[in-house]
């Protein structure tokens, strides 16, 4: 069977489900996708390889060349992603054993390396980044958030779940180096309401994480933490020392998982990196990845839907703050100098072999209100907006130092002035609704 595929990352189907068939094997998938999309054209020839012959979207080219292993829980391994053509969700019914090709590790100057929440806004930025430098990763994730379109078709990828402990341990059984952890809910407001889905994910996902990847020896880990592990701040910027004492229950759940992380340092040898950092903004400035969170709930992404006509309005959650306007003031770092971070503090602690806590910042604010102006300008679009009550645990001000990063990695935002988060994140929003 030859594949023709076109572009990467994937832009993803339309109004259909797929039945897939991995070539040669039998193993078929049963897909049900709701997404926006057209995907790329992929042109199959079917030949005598068993369900292969059958005429789905893209499937593998390797499919002749394929060495067996076992599915274990949920999770099915995906080794050209390409041919796993879905609109933005897709509910997997899996079959048992498949046959699929595994990336092989050669030694050398790069690392094999396993990113849970790989698909999504972060974690697809943190992978560009991670093949930009030369390393071999694998992307895990159940693209509750992430997006197939977010895939590059270089890449293995494993769809499966933190919490089914087969599904993460499985993919930890195919052997990597290290693993970077992007596999959270995120929303403050949200976690104030439904604390326990994010004692679920956040903490149990992340505890089946460290447990399975201690279990096998993969012992380089990054964690994608928070700002929000400090609370008020008692003094600005925030530095790695400043006392922690969480305000919203998303903030409690990352500094949980920092210190598990210490524990685990000390009784199991994990060396990690927790960078903490507050908004992340802005979307790829080269213009590949584009794919759009679903339902977002920070500021920027929503604005730009405001001004791309997908909602009426935004909503600014109070403006009587002891700030310069009366909006909380934050400090948003662009998506891929963040990408960076992760990849410059994987490298140092595979090298260094000692655990390193970070915080990742501009150390300059800038208020809700003068963020929206802003949009105004670069964007042309009135974007209507309304100022509503606080919402509960939003401090009123939150800068984060970065000097120990550029002490200890050399790390600098490049891209975090406001024209270009902004801009890129235009630019985006505009590729993907055609604008």
């Amino acid at each position: 069977m030859e594949v023709l595929k076109k572009h990467r990352p994937y832009k993803v189907s339309n109004g259909e489900g797929f039945a897939l068939a991995l070539g040669g094997v039998g193993a078929e998938r049963a897909v049900r996708s709701t997404g926006r999309r057209q995907a790329p054209d992929i042109a199959t020839r079917s030949g005598a390889e068993g369900n292969a012959q059958q005429r789905f979207k893209g499937t593998p080219s390797n499919a002749s060349r394929v060495r067996p292993a076992t599915l274990r829980g949920h999770a099915v391994f995906i080794k050209n992603p390409q041919f796993f053509l879905a609109k933005s969700r897709f509910i997997l019914y899996d079959s048992g054993n498949i046959r699929v090709d595994t990336c092989r590790f050669y030694g050398g100057f790069y690392m094999k390396v396993l990113v849970i929440g790989g698909a999504g806004y972060i974690g697809s930025h943190v992978v560009k980044e991670l093949m930009a430098k030369g390393h071999k990763v694998t992307v895990f994730d159940n693209l509750s958030s992430g997006l197939v379109q977010n895939l590059f078709p270089e890449n293995e990828f494993i769809a499966g779940n933190i919490l089914y402990t087969d599904d993460i341990d499985g993919a930890f059984a195919r052997g990597f180096d290290a693993f970077i952890d992007l596999a959270a809910f995120k929303a403050a407001g949200e976690s104030m309401i439904k604390p326990e889905k994010y004692s679920i994910n956040n903490i149990s996902g992340t505890m089946n994480i460290l447990n399975a990847a201690v279990k096998h020896n993969c012992l380089n880990m990054v964690f994608s933490s928070s700002a929000a592990v400090f609370g008020e701040p008692q003094y600005l910027p925030l530095d790695e020392n400043h006392p922690k004492n969480p305000t919203n229950y998303y903030g409690f759940t990352k500094l949980k998982i920092e210190e598990f992380m210490q524990w685990y340092d000390q009784l199991k040898g994990l060396k990690f990196a927790a960078l903490r950092y507050f908004n992340a903004a802005g979307y790829d400035p080269e213009g590949v990845l584009y794919g759009l969170e679903r339902n977002p709930a920070n500021l920027l992404p929503v604005m730009m839907e405001a001004a791309c006509g997908k909602r009426e309005k935004i909503s600014i959650f109070g403006n009587d703050y002891p700030t310069r306007d009366g909006t909380c003031i934050r400090d948003y770092i662009h998506v891929s100098d963040l990408a960076v971070a992760h990849v410059m503090a994987l490298e140092y602690i595979a090298d260094k072999k000692e655990s390193i806590t970070l915080n990742l910042g501009t150390g300059n604010g800038i208020t809700v209100t003068e963020m929206l102006e802003a949009a105004r300008r670069i964007t042309g679009k009135e974007i209507k907006a309304e100022y509503v009550g606080r919402r509960a645990g939003d401090p009123a001000q939150l800068t984060a130092s970065s000097a120990l990063a550029k002490k200890t990695l050399g790390w600098e935002p490049k891209f975090s002035d406001v024209d270009t988060l902004i801009g890129s994140t235009w630019q985006a929003y505009r590729k993907y609704f055609g604008l």
